[in-house]
C-alpha cells in the first residue's frame, strides 16, 4: 500500500493513470543497449502493474525482447495520428479532458472576482 506518490531523485513521479488521464494511450520502452524500441498500450500495462507504478520503475524492471537487457527508457509515445485505430479514442478523451479543465478554470476565475 503507497502513502503517497513516489519520489526519485527529489522528483514527484506520476503513476500510470496519471498519465492515462493526460491523454496517453501508449508507452514507448527504448532498450539501452541496442536500438529496440516497443509500444505498448497504457491500458495493457496498466492492468499489468497497477494505477500508481511510475515510468521509473517500469524503466527500472523491464527487459528487453530483443537482446534480454534488464532496463530501458520509458516514455509517453506521441498521440495516434489521424486514421490510426485509435486517433477517434484519444480525441473524445482530449475533448473531454480540456472541457473539464476550461469549466475548472471557469469556475476558478469567478472566485477570484
Amino acid at each position: 500500500m503507497t502513502t503517497g506518490p513516489a519520489v526519485t531523485f527529489g522528483y514527484q513521479q506520476r503513476g500510470l493513470e496519471d498519465w492515462r488521464q493526460s491523454g496517453c494511450l501508449h508507452v514507448e520502452f527504448w532498450c539501452l543497449a541496442c536500438p529496440h524500441m516497443v509500444r505498448v498500450h497504457i491500458e495493457r500495462l496498466i492492468g499489468k502493474v497497477g494505477t500508481s507504478t511510475p515510468f521509473v520503475d517500469l524503466a527500472r524492471k523491464a527487459r528487453c525482447s530483443a537482446c534480454g537487457r534488464r532496463g530501458c527508457h520509458v516514455q509517453p509515445a506521441d498521440p495516434p495520428k489521424p486514421g490510426h485505430s485509435d486517433y477517434t479514442l484519444w480525441l473524445i478523451a482530449e475533448v473531454v479532458r480540456r472541457k473539464d479543465f476550461i469549466m475548472l478554470a471557469e469556475m476558478e476565475l469567478r472566485e477570484m472576482e
